[in-house]
């Protein structure tokens, strides 16, 4: 589907429906500067404590979703955890892109390989920059080196010409994964190992932190988190759009003429119903005028 016929689509006036404010056909998801757009062929029930008989059979989870062309007939979608968790670490970076200035890597010297015992010491660490650094932001992910040793990879705020927590000489690495060298700067208060600050200006940040988190499910990682990130971070927001009210209608309709396409395809949900998605960036400062907007 190109992007034009899923405009006029989602603009077409005879998916409108008649039906209650719980009843909605498309999902619409704010994330910073983008828009997540799930387009459902048929009405789906919004989330409510009253509809707890049914909800299990309405609703759908729109993060599990799989490609058309990968579809097959009485598949079940396998409850990948890995692959849900990446999907919304990514969501939390594309709120927050902006802010991350540096991208931080920490090592441990030792062989630590238990993950709780690393997360103790990277939980002090956190702790100690947040003196030195209160408004300290991040998202980051564990991972487990070919030895076994955990280390993590982390999105900062940390300015790279920052002195008081960043060394002024840089060193340079070569990373056998991307084959190619490194060059940053050391971070004060990691004493357990080895650190890296590298400067993210002009790098993709969204894909620099998320090709950690691998597709393979770590069983490692089973019971922890795979993904963290500072509390003083903005938030995706999720909306439930029915477009037979008039202020749903013309606030997608004024989303769609102030933003450019990024993305688009077609999924099944475990029904094999269509869902058809698009995301969105707002262009520059060209916000969208619509005075519901206001209130999301």
């Amino acid at each position: 589907m190109t992007s034009e016929n899923f405009v006029s689509r989602l603009l077409d006036s005879s998916l409108i429906i008649q039906t209650n404010k719980k009843n909605y056909t498309i999902k619409l998801v704010r994330v910073g500067d983008y828009f997540q757009i799930y387009y459902f062929n048929r009405p789906k029930i919004k989330n409510d404590s009253n509809l707890d008989k049914i909800k299990d059979i309405s609703l759908i989870n729109t993060d599990e979703l799989i490609k058309k062309e990968n579809y097959v007939n009485n598949f079940q979608i396998r409850n990948d955890n890995i692959n849900r968790s990446k999907f919304s670490c990514q969501r939390i970076i594309k709120a927050n892109e902006n802010k991350f200035k540096t991208f931080i890597t920490l090592t441990f010297a030792d062989n630590v390989t238990d993950l709780k015992q690393a997360n103790k010491i990277f939980n002090s660490f956190r702790t100690y920059i947040k003196r030195l650094k209160p408004d300290f932001c991040y998202v980051g992910v564990p991972e487990f080196q070919k030895r076994g040793a955990v280390h993590y990879h982390l999105l900062s705020n940390i300015d790279y010409n920052d002195f008081s927590i960043l060394s002024t000489d840089e060193v340079k690495i070569w990373s056998p994964r991307s084959k190619s060298w490194k060059i940053g700067r050391n971070i004060i208060g990691w004493k357990k190992g080895f650190s890296l600050v590298c400067n993210m200006s002009s790098i993709n940040v969204v894909a620099y932190l998320t090709k950690y988190m691998t597709k393979d499910v770590d069983n490692r990682l089973f019971g922890f988190r795979k993904y963290f990130h500072s509390r003083n971070l903005d938030r995706p927001e999720e909306f439930y759009l029915n477009m037979s009210d008039d202020s749903d209608f013309y606030l997608l309709a004024d989303i769609l003429s102030h933003t450019d396409l990024t993305y688009e395809n077609s999924y099944l949900d475990v029904f094999g119903d269509v869902i058809d998605f698009v995301e969105l960036k707002k262009r520059g400062d060209d916000s969208p005028r619509s005075p519901r907007f206001d209130k999301i």
